[in-house]
């Protein structure tokens, strides 16, 4: 018999489907040649090797939307097989169960320079089991959001797509996935996977205090009950979300902010988050006397230096943390993102 996580349906605007490579091939023939998972070989230095036995490794990384990370994300025919083949081959090389992906922009169809079916091909390039892509808006052919991906024999049950509040600054949305752990590895558990909005204005300080609060409802519903309504990205309607596993629980992403604020801003997300019992993985580990973070190959990558991705938690034992940057191995000249990934093991 399936968990009681897997019982839920799919909410409106969930992508579910990993399309066959050679239907990818023959809708994009740039990727010819191109979808054979790259060898992770050793994870980045300072993060340690994982297996089944450490308990369930999660990532959260932004890929850029495959575009190098020296380009201007706004360069929209900059997209790159190898930079996304490179973030692939890092994510293999971390071994996480759990992938939570930002910025994926997902072509329904082959336009220049753009990568087909973004989502898909991430999917056979980390080897994943399951996938969950939620966009932000259903706008478009396709669309750019967030995911969830399964590895290692984990899987998503089901999976909805929630709109946050959005102001005027695009649109942005939350995946809340229940996840599956194969036999013998655990008990089910819920995982929200988002991204901010960006800008350093004050308009965005607000919004993304209004997003990390509509989270924190998710997640307080979460965590007592493992349902919770919201509104639908696809059809702007309210629903229900029912079946989610209750207790057990991680948000993660690119926050856009810091863990707890700078100055007076109001978007810090541990204020925002803690009505829900969701504490940073940082800080469950150094409560234990473990260091939080390994800075594991920390130098800047091109923009980025500042402490914006995270993963909260709740009902989880953190036993290790790290930060480490995906590196060119295919692509030339650059690093494939403008991101580090936060990779947190649990049990």
């Amino acid at each position: 018999m399936r968990p009681a996580a897997a019982r839920g349906a799919d909410g409106p605007g969930v992508d579910r489907t990993i399309i066959p490579a050679a239907k990818l091939e023959a809708a994009d023939p740039a990727l010819r040649g191109k979808l054979t998972p790259p060898t992770g070989g050793k994870p980045p230095a300072g993060v340690t090797m994982h297996s089944r036995a450490d308990g369930t490794r999660v990532l959260t990384v932004n890929i850029h939307a495959a575009v190098p990370a020296s380009t201007s994300r706004d360069k929209r025919s900059d997209e790159d097989i190898d930079a996304l083949r490179d973030v692939a081959a890092y994510v293999n090389s971390v071994n996480p169960d759990v992938v939570m992906v930002q910025e994926i922009r997902d072509r329904g169809v082959r336009e220049a320079g753009g990568i087909t079916r973004q989502a898909s091909v991430l999917a056979h390039l980390m080897g994943a089991t399951d996938m969950a892509f939620t966009p932000g808006t259903m706008k478009g052919s396709g669309g750019s959001g967030s995911g969830v991906y399964t590895r290692n024999g984990f899987t998503i049950g089901h999976a909805v797509n929630a709109d946050l509040p959005n102001g005027s600054l695009g649109n942005r949305s939350a995946g809340v996935a229940s996840i599956n752990p194969p036999s013998g590895a655990g008990q089910p558990f819920s995982v929200i996977s988002t991204h901010l909005s960006n800008l350093q204005t004050g308009e965005a300080d607000q919004v993304r205090g209004q997003q990390l609060t509509e989270l924190d409802r998710i997640a307080t519903a979460l965590r007592t009950g493992g349902d919770f309504t919201y509104t639908g990205v696809a059809d702007g309607k309210r629903h229900t979300a029912a079946g989610f596993p209750a207790g057990k629980l991680m948000l993660g992403g690119d926050l856009n902010t810091m863990q707890g604020g700078t100055g007076t801003r109001v978007d810090s997300a541990d204020d925002r988050l803690r009505g829900s019992g969701l504490r940073h993985a940082n800080d469950l580990l150094q409560a234990k006397g473990g260091a939080a973070a390994r800075r594991a190959d920390d130098g800047p990558t091109t923009g980025s230096n500042r402490r914006i991705d995270h993963v909260y938690l709740e009902g989880f034992d953190v036993t290790d943390t790290a930060i480490a940057a995906a590196r060119a191995r295919e692509l030339r000249g650059d690093d494939p993102t403008d991101h580090k990934g936060y990779i947190v093991d649990v049990r």
